[in-house]
């Protein structure tokens, strides 16, 4: 097992060699508020809260000039639900968010290089641009605000939180 870690920490080094952050950018967003809840007279406080992000999704790009990019797309979520003993969680409000990152490449690298890359890398990039959009959505929507920590990560799961700002 150690020989399969270090040829991992061998093809995330090439990526970071090799790879610089030239662009992070919004791709998607969606945003509501469920139609029979006004979300600035709720009490958010009796739901639970959940939050998702997806493995990254990546693609190489070869400019006209010769330069070589690779692509990595990122998607995240928040939302409020009301759970009530047997029955299905009902989505009170939601947000969501797919951020494009984007690296030169200054020399080609291997696909699995830029893979590993890809899932140990691009989230600390991509990962305040995240935070700054989930904080300002809130507020705009009128919903309340959340403590977002530096960095969570966890690829394809939803994760029930009750952290809210100020507890």
């Amino acid at each position: 097992m150690k020989v399969g870690g270090e040829a991992m920490n061998l093809l995330l080094q090439e990526a970071i060699d090799h790879l610089s952050i030239n662009d992070v950018y919004l791709v998607h967003a969606q945003s509501s508020v469920a139609a029979d809840s006004p979300a600035k007279y709720e009490n958010f406080d009796l739901f639970q809260t959940q939050t998702r992000s997806a493995l990254p999704a990546v693609s190489a790009i070869e400019l006209k000039d010769g330069q070589h990019l690779v692509r990595v797309e990122c998607g995240y979520g928040f939302r409020w639900v009301e759970e009530a003993e047997g029955q299905e969680p009902v989505q009170k409000a939601c947000i969501e968010a797919t951020f494009a990152a984007e690296y030169v490449m200054k020399k080609v690298i291997s696909n699995e290089a830029i893979a590993e890359f890809s899932k140990k890398n691009v989230h600390h990039h991509v990962w305040p641009f995240w935070r700054e959009f989930l904080m300002s959505q809130t507020e705009r929507m009128r919903l309340p605000r959340v403590t977002v920590h530096m960095c969570q990560f966890g690829f394809e799961s939803i994760e029930k939180s009750t952290e809210r700002e100020g507890e």
